[in-house]
């Protein structure tokens, strides 16, 4: 019967799907499909089975040794994907399913209850190391990070005020490519809140990804120009980056707060702090 229903699922009407990276993938198709073979033996064992875990840890530690990759999904990952979850959603994850099956079991029409995998074989040896029971923290890696990048642009603005050209340059650069990166970032966020991708969906990261960012693309680079009014209104949106930034990390302190974005705001308030801070002391030189 699992045959059958493997090669249905196989069929080209049924080939393509709108994937799911956390409910309907390749991994959760095994799995309900074996739950549909056991007449729902398999979530009624692993359905209330409490893991400690959430979508997130799960895609962190999967995703650690790739620093970009990491970083990426983190970001993009909104506040439903820090929901509790148990063995059977975790499931989602191809090994976390090898290692339920392991454990699980059946009841024969006579109540004898027999392990479900009796032997396992390995038909294609993986060249890749185990992946970590957990990812470990990066809060003071991107805090160093960004520390650094903050206060090399208030270095650099400090620099800049008395009159040095290359270090205008320099902050034009580095503020530039920073407001592109939250810039763009924030309106990516935006664009997915009119999507169905619901993993995604009421992101704190917007608080420090702003779209309003996008406009020092342009701005900074006229302000370091020696434009002053580029100048006062590139100040102007700093601070407010700055400021969506700061209160975004007010509301990570309220009780109510569910997303694990702290590494995220070790990492981008401070880089937001230093810009605003290296255009407030050109302004006021």
């Amino acid at each position: 019967m699992l045959l059958d229903l493997a090669e249905v699922n196989a069929l080209p009407e049924n080939r393509d799907y709108f994937y799911d990276y956390f409910l309907d993938n390749c991994s959760t198709r095994v799995r309900d499909l074996l739950d549909q073979v056991l007449d729902g033996a398999l979530l009624e064992q692993l359905g209330t089975r409490e893991t400690g875990t959430s979508y997130r840890t799960h895609t962190r530690r999967l995703t650690e040794v790739d620093p970009l990759v990491f970083a990426g999904l983190d970001v993009l990952v909104g506040s439903l994907g820090d929901r509790p979850i148990s063995l059977w959603q975790a499931m989602f994850v191809p090994m976390t399913l090898r290692d339920a099956l392991r454990d699980a079991t059946v009841t024969h029409a006579d109540g004898l209850e027999v392990p479900l995998v009796v032997s396992e074989q390995i038909v294609a040896p993986s060249t890749r190391s185990a992946e970590p029971a957990q990812a470990e923290s990066w809060f003071w890696r991107y805090l160093i990070l960004g520390s650094f990048l903050g206060g090399l642009m208030i270095w650099m603005g400090r620099l800049a005020a008395t009159g040095r050209r290359s270090s205008r340059i320099i902050l034009g650069i580095l503020a530039s490519a920073w407001s592109l990166l939250a810039g763009s970032g924030g309106v990516i966020l935006v664009l997915v809140l009119f999507t169905d991708h619901w993993a995604m969906a009421r992101n704190e990261s917007l608080f420090l990804l702003n779209p309003v960012s996008i406009v020092l693309v342009v701005l900074a680079p006229l302000a370091l120009a020696g434009r002053k009014r580029a100048l006062r209104l590139a100040r102007l949106v700093a601070f407010a980056a700055f400021g969506i930034a700061a209160l975004g990390l007010l509301v990570q302190s309220l009780p109510a707060t569910s997303q694990q974005t702290a590494m995220l705001f070790a990492l981008f308030l401070p880089v937001h702090a230093g810009l605003a801070t290296a255009l407030h002391e050109i302004a006021t030189c």
